[in-house]
Order: C-alpha cells, then sequence, then structure tokens
C-alpha cells in the first residue's frame, strides 16, 4: 500500500485493491474430485486481473533500490528482463 500511496493512487482505490487480494479460501482441482479448503495469504493472487500490474509496481521499485544502492543495474525490453547483480 505505501507504493500505490507515493504514485498517488487513491485511498479509495487503494483499500479495493487491498480488499480484492486479502486471503480467501481456495480449492485444488484433482482428476478425482476437490481437495479441502486452503487458506491463501499470499496478497498478490496468480491469474487475477490487477496482478501484473501489481507485480510491476513492486518490481521496479525492486529493481530501484538494487540500482541506488549500487549492487546492479536492471534492464527490460518487450520480451525480457536483464537482472546485472555486482
Amino acid at each position: 500500500m505505501q507504493r500505490l500511496e507515493a504514485l498517488g493512487v487513491p485511498i479509495d482505490m487503494q483499500w479495493g485493491i487491498y480488499v480484492l487480494n486479502e486471503s480467501s479460501q481456495e480449492k485444488v482441482q484433482f482428476p478425482n474430485g476437490l481437495s479441502n479448503a486452503v487458506t491463501n495469504t499470499i496478497r498478490v493472487k496468480q491469474g487475477r486481473p490487477l496482478s501484473p500490474s501489481l507485480f510491476g509496481l513492486y518490481i521496479d521499485e525492486v529493481s530501484h533500490n538494487i540500482e541506488i544502492q549500487g549492487f546492479g543495474s536492471m534492464s527490460s525490453s518487450s520480451s525480457h528482463t536483464n537482472i546485472t547483480i555486482c
């Protein structure tokens, strides 16, 4: 939420994103049926519409911190990301 706030995302939208990604009960589909419910506490869920954008916001800050700390650099193209750590 700090990153969203730093980017100027309105507080109502921040809380909406938080609520959409809070813990939930999930089941796994197996060939012979469903598993028991498992609590999923991971905040950014794979396959959700906002997940790629939220991950992008996170990784941008990680790469920025790597660069300002002098540990390496990060560059991106449309097909892949290169991380160089010294």
